[in-house]
């Protein structure tokens, strides 16, 4: 005999179907200048149909998800922009998110891709259906330079919280593997006067690095340099090593050879850094951090991994006083020491 519940809450399965459109609309009033026209001053939904030349029943169910979502707040019968928003979803912002939801806008995520991840174990599946995600970037200078600019956007804010976290007040240089556009290194870097810091990552990547590097006024402190994070030849004499989104596109095998290579790099008392989104020990949220591990399933070697997961990969290194420490969102710092 089946037991069937006459009582169920039956409002999680709504919010699971529901969420796909999270995205889609985000990006989609980003495309259309929703946010944009709010930058001057909140307006109705009717004025704001109007400014965007776009139908009234249109602006309104795109306004209630954003507001729902905390982009936007309606007070007075007016839209007003929240202040993330305002920092991230504003085109003229520093921390505008636009190079991420252009990448979301050109990136398919549907049942069949994500059914052949599964069956599969994932593995590097490519972005654009053939392609491999590193290998690509290797060979086509115009896509290595458009992901590293969503990378960017999405960075910018961790790297201003981790380059405030003191955990590199005493770094005199720092070595930021596959550092990407550079924005933690010259976060870092200007917040910790002293210090020079070099970004190690791919060929492709580098150029881009230094015009980012550049563009931040530190081209006198902070450089870029070519290698291979899996070889063990990396170079010498930097007292910190900082990783950033990089163990969770990796196996766990894959990890335990860049923290034994870190750990090979640095000297006695040299510190390794992670800036990583941790899944709860024992629990498998926080959400969007579980779901992440569905996104690297589709496009890396990797996952998210526990924090004892990650502890048992650097002490199996040989690092030891390793702490945890939320740093901004998601986002923890994790930080040992080499003995």
């Amino acid at each position: 005999m089946t037991f069937v519940a006459t009582h169920v809450d039956d409002r999680p399965l709504w919010d699971i179907m529901m969420a796909a459109y999270h995205m889609p609309t985000l990006t989609v009033a980003d495309e259309i200048g929703f946010f944009s026209r709010l930058a001057s001053g909140p307006l109705s939904v009717e004025a704001m149909a109007g400014a965007l030349d776009v139908p009234l029943r249109s602006i309104e169910a795109i306004a209630d998800v954003l507001v729902t979502l905390g982009l936007c707040r309606l007070w007075d019968e007016r839209l007003h922009l929240t202040p993330l928003a305002r920092t991230c979803l504003l085109p003229d912002s520093p921390r505008y998110w636009g190079p991420m939801l252009l990448l979301w806008r050109t990136t398919t995520i549907d049942h069949a891709r994500l059914l052949g991840a599964v069956r599969q174990g994932g593995g590097a599946l490519p972005q654009q259906g053939t392609e491999d995600l590193w290998a690509v970037h290797s060979e086509n200078m115009e896509k290595a330079r458009y992901f590293t600019a969503a990378m960017n956007a999405h960075s910018l804010l961790p790297a201003q919280a981790v380059a405030r976290s003191g955990e590199f007040a005493s770094t005199r240089r720092l070595l930021d593997v596959g550092g990407g556009s550079g924005c933690f290194a010259t976060a870092i870097a200007r917040a910790n006067p002293a210090m020079r810091a070099t970004i190690m990552d791919i060929p492709a990547v580098c150029p881009i690095a230094e015009d980012y590097i550049r563009d931040a006024g530190l081209a006198d402190r902070v450089n870029a340099q070519s290698g291979d994070m899996f070889s063990a030849d990396w170079p010498q004499g930097y007292d910190a090593i900082f990783f950033s989104n990089i163990f969770h596109d990796w196996n766990p095998d894959q990890c335990r050879v860049l923290a034994r290579n870190a750990y090979a790099a640095l000297p006695s008392g040299g510190r390794i850094h992670l800036n990583e989104m941790v899944k709860a020990d024992g629990e498998g949220g926080p959400l969007a951090v579980a779901c992440y591990s569905v996104d690297m399933l589709l496009y890396t070697e990797g996952r998210q991994y526990r924090g004892r997961e990650i502890q048992a990969i650097l002490e199996e290194a040989g690092f030891a006083d390793i702490r945890f420490a939320p740093v901004s969102g998601y986002f923890w710092l994790i930080s040992a020491t080499r003995p």
